[in-house]
């Protein structure tokens, strides 16, 4: 059956919180001649205008609802948004639609079928039913609700700005006839009125005016340039001012043929590449036509009402595998996506200097400090392994910081972050408040200062550990140490989680408050008062509970009135977490003259939700929130003048300027006013290496290269080859080689021999480019060139090198070629690389007439039974050794592998030995801590 008669209409999307950079608005003009879909007794048929594939955006995303349109006996057009594959509720809040007849003078008819003048009582009365979330509402109507001064709307309406568009001699005159531009220059001043001047808001509403014109054949000349509305395209693509509306795609290679959409201004894929999902790709890298979707290459999904099929497109096909969803899990849909969803979510609670109540609901004490582990994964499981912790830092005699930081792969970010790779998002809920939200159901919530929340799916249950307790529904077996053993004590079982050391410097002790009762009404009693504000949560949250949890906490507290009022939002956030909203529980704590007021929307504006769209599903929460006009950036309330860039899902600061690549192969900057980032061609200088330093990813000076001879001796290259090598004899440990760059000459000789001369220290030598000096125990060696030279006086050496010696063979001898391969160190003078430690060390002897031998060769002692000196070596790795702290400075693998084998050869009886291993760690890391404060 065809549907003869020829409807046209005009369906737009757009993203209220994407810039134009990212091409979100579509416009679909459909002549109408699509399959019906069904029909109804009532001479009324339905379309679909998608029902065979996902519509693909310009910028990506793919819209996922099927859109229909009912035309019934009266020839009058509606259209729906019917859920063939059920969405989240995001689209819903993030996207509006916009469905217009050629008819306009009865467009304000409400939902009741009125036609009426108002703004305000048209658009309440399409309010979706069941949208009650506090805050939502109308504050004005309007004009009324401009907030335009004079000066700004003559500012804002002057042709460098809004005045533009009426502009005679400007680029949008050709369309004035078709589009009198006086409306869209009044919408345009009061957005940016309300924006402040915000570059990004004015580029967005010429972009309006101008895609009404493109769209009804008015062609206009370029009116972007740089630094003014430019658009930055993806990667493969290319910014046309008149491209094609029908962009050629993996699904219909040949849409450009025959287009009915006129020329559009838009990002098109360059030559060689199509768009697959809403990227740009090479043909060849097409992806998958499935059961009436299109999937791209490399991507997964979960099919059937059952989730009984997982499916994998690669290289274009699509192959499927029976699938099927545990017992704690059930198939559903969550934002577009079927999956197996976890039945239910545990929740675990941290609040004030030490009170926790477990995912199975143990509430304990514990005043442990330092870095802890909360919940982690323990043993084998078949869902994505995860570790959060927290960490106090010691302050000295003030006390301890708490610490905040948020790093991927070793960089420090800025908020919001989102990574569509590892599926992680991070964000202010509120000022106070940040929300770290994982694709596999587990979510982490912290309120400064005092406040942690960590949900987990119940597909954890009994597999894993921490100070949240081990999720198995049964609250008596949460004491749980690492090993598994069940202890009787929240002290044992707090230090059992403990990371590191010094456990007599990890407790924060606090003077106890026990002269007042806090059990009473006027404190945390009002929790449990039937006439308190909070008795509408009791249900959901056991109000005796919180009130003794109130009590240890208000004893340890050195402002109580304060911290009475933080227990109380930390119950109130407890409550709306399980869906009880507890009003205004403030004004009746009196806890409203502490606290600002609060807004409840659970993803305030922030600086990139200008940029890109956030989605942001979490409960309501109270919290501080930018006023009117202002947007989070970071942690202060700014206007949007005041935002900086999105950029590859990091959020830069205006005027930023940071690397790009893998290799560092751009520098890029964040223009503030525009909020685009720009790159250009870069590289690092020749002594400095693309990495991370301190958090921060770019081009820093190289490491100098390291390395020690210690022990019986044991040897630890440049490039960390650690060897043995028992020669007495004199011998080169590092020099110079091979150079064509000018370098300075060194070489550094050991030998088992003292000579005689005594010298007071300091001492200069050679003008003073070289100075021999003691600190402790240690004697240094120093060149104004960066070589470094440290002796413990008994035993152990270490030469350091700085990073322009590296690479190219510029430095042999016993300590290797400094080339960042250790494979290739036992280079010997003549060029030849050997395996035998003896062999390398031997060819690097200095001639001499002096007696000496070249060790052991095959003749070395061997050590039979190591494991009563690993025992006593342990304390050099032990990770909750005294030294454990040292660590993630200097790694303590070589040198417990020198201590077992030293220990274990003396026959375990001479504990010199042991010290002296052990001191040759200190002594390592003591120099670089050293090197660093020299650097």
């Amino acid at each position: 059956m065809k549907i003869k008669d020829r409807l046209h209409y005009d369906l737009m999307f757009w993203n209220k919180n994407c810039k134009l950079s990212q091409m979100c608005q579509l416009s679909l003009h459909h002549n109408v001649v699509k399959q019906v879909l069904s029909t109804n007794p009532l001479n009324s048929y339905t379309v679909c205008l998608c029902p065979s594939h996902h519509v693909q955006w310009p910028n990506g995303f793919t819209f996922l609802y099927c859109i229909f349109l009912f035309k019934n006996s009266r020839n009058s057009v509606y259209l729906t948004l019917h859920q063939i594959v059920t969405m989240a509720t995001l689209y819903f809040h993030t996207y509006q639609v916009l469905f217009k007849k050629k008819q306009k003078t009865d467009d304000f008819r409400t939902r009741q079928g009125v036609v009426v003048s108002s703004d305000v009582v048209f658009a309440n009365s399409w309010k979706a039913p069941g949208d009650h979330q506090p805050g939502c509402g109308t504050r004005c109507g309007g004009l009324g609700c401009a907030s335009c001064t004079d000066a700004q709307t003559v500012l804002y309406g002057n042709s460098d700005h809004c005045g533009i568009l009426r502009s005679s001699s400007g680029p949008f005159a050709a369309c004035h006839q078709r589009f009198p531009p006086q409306r869209f220059v009044e919408s345009c001043v009061f957005d940016m009125c309300v924006g402040r001047g915000y570059q990004p808001i004015l580029c967005q509403a010429l972009n309006a005016y101008a895609s009404q014109c493109q769209q009804n054949g008015v062609q206009l000349p370029s009116w972007r340039r740089q630094g003014f509305c430019e658009i930055p395209c993806p990667d493969n693509s290319h910014f046309e001012p008149q491209g094609t509306g029908c962009p050629a795609t993996c699904v219909n290679p040949n849409s450009t043929q025959n287009c009915p959409l006129p020329a559009q201004e838009s990002c098109i894929c360059n030559s060689g590449y199509i768009l697959s999902g809403g990227n740009c790709v090479p043909r060849a890298q097409c992806g998958c036509s499935f059961e009436g979707s299109y999937y791209r290459s490399g991507e997964s999904v979960i099919l059937d009402q059952d989730c009984g099929r997982q499916c994998h497109c690669r290289h274009g096909s699509m192959t499927c595998r029976p699938y099927g969803c545990g017992p704690l899990e059930s198939c559903r849909l969550e934002e577009g996506e079927r999956g197996c969803r976890p039945n239910s979510f545990g929740t675990c609670w941290i609040r004030g200097p030490g009170s926790y109540q477990t995912f199975d609901g143990l509430t304990y004490q514990y005043p442990g400090a330092c870095q802890l582990t909360l919940a982690k994964v323990m043993g084998l499981s078949s869902h994505p392994h995860f570790v959060v912790s927290a960490e106090k830092v010691p302050q000295a005699q003030q006390g301890f910081a708490r610490v905040l930081h948020f790093e991927v792969d070793g960089q420090l970010i800025r908020l919001p972050f989102t990574s569509a790779n590892s599926g992680i998002q991070i964000y202010h809920s509120s000022i106070h408040s940040i929300i770290l939200r994982t694709s596999f159901g587990v979510t982490v919530q912290t309120v400064w200062p005092h406040f942690v929340r960590i949900t987990a799916p119940v597909v954890y249950s009994s597999s894993v550990g921490g100070l949240c307790g081990n999720f198995n529904g049964h609250p008596h077996d949460d004491f749980r140490t690492p090993n598994g053993i069940l202890v009787n004590s929240s002290q044992a079982f707090g230090d059992s989680w403990r990371d590191g050391s010094l456990s007599a410097h990890c407790v924060e002790t606090r003077d106890r408050n026990s002269a007042t009762n806090f059990n009473t009404t006027e404190h945390c009693g009002l929790l449990a008062s039937s006439h308190g504000p909070f008795s509408a949560c009791w249900d959901r949250v056991n109000p005796w509970q919180q009130v003794d949890v109130c009590v240890e906490i208000m004893r340890s507290s050195a402002n109580p009135t304060s911290t009475l009022c933080e227990v109380f939002r930390d119950y109130a956030l407890m409550c709306q977490q399980k869906g009880v909203t507890l009003g205004h529980w403030r004004n009746a704590t009196g806890c409203g003259k502490i606290f600002l007021p609060f807004a409840s929307d659970s993803c305030p504006s922030t600086c990139p939700s200008l940029s890109f769209p956030f989605s942001c599903n979490t409960p309501c929460q109270e919290g501080c929130q930018c006023d009117d006009g202002f947007v989070l950036n970071g942690n202060q309330c700014v206007p949007p003048t005041g935002c900086g860039c999105h950029h590859q899902g990091r959020y830069r600061q205006g005027g930023e300027q940071f690397w790009a690549g893998d290799e560092c192969q751009s520098l890029c900057s964040c223009n503030g006013t525009t909020g685009i980032v720009h790159c250009v061609p870069n590289s690092c200088g020749a002594q400095e290496s693309c990495r991370v330093v301190g958090g921060e990813y770019g081009c820093h000076p190289s490491p100098h290269g390291t390395c020690s001879a210690s022990g019986d001796p044991h040897y630890l290259t440049f490039d960390r080859n650690a060897y043995d090598f028992q020669g007495t004899c004199r011998y080169v440990l590092a020099t110079l080689c091979n150079d064509t760059t000018g370098l300075h000459q060194f070489s550094v000789e050991a030998r088992n021999e003292v000579n005689g001369i005594t010298k007071n220290l300091p001492l200069l030598l050679n003008r003073g480019l070289v100075s021999i000096y003691a600190s402790g125990h240690r004697t240094f060696v120093d060149s104004d060139f960066g070589l470094s030279v440290s002796y413990d006086g008994w035993s152990t050496v270490s030469i350091t090198v700085p990073s322009n010696y590296r690479y190219f063979g510029r430095t042999c001898g016993l300590c290797g070629n400094f080339n960042g391969n250790r494979n290739d160190d036992f280079m010997t003078p003549s060029g030849v690389v050997v395996t035998s430690p003896s062999e390398f060390g031997t060819a690097w002897k200095v001639v001499g007439n002096y007696s000496c031998s070249d060790g052991c060769g095959t003749s070395c002692p061997q050590c039979t039974n190591d494991q009563p000196a690993r025992a006593q070596c342990e304390v050099i790795t032990a990770a909750d050794g005294p030294l454990s702290f040292c660590h993630q400075q200097v790694d303590p693998t070589p040198y417990f592998n020198d201590c077992v084998f030293d220990v274990c050869i003396s026959g375990n009886q001479r504990n010199d030995l042991l010290c002296r291993s052990i001191q040759a760690y200190v002594s390592a890391l003591m120099f670089m801590l050293s090197l660093c404060v020299l650097v």
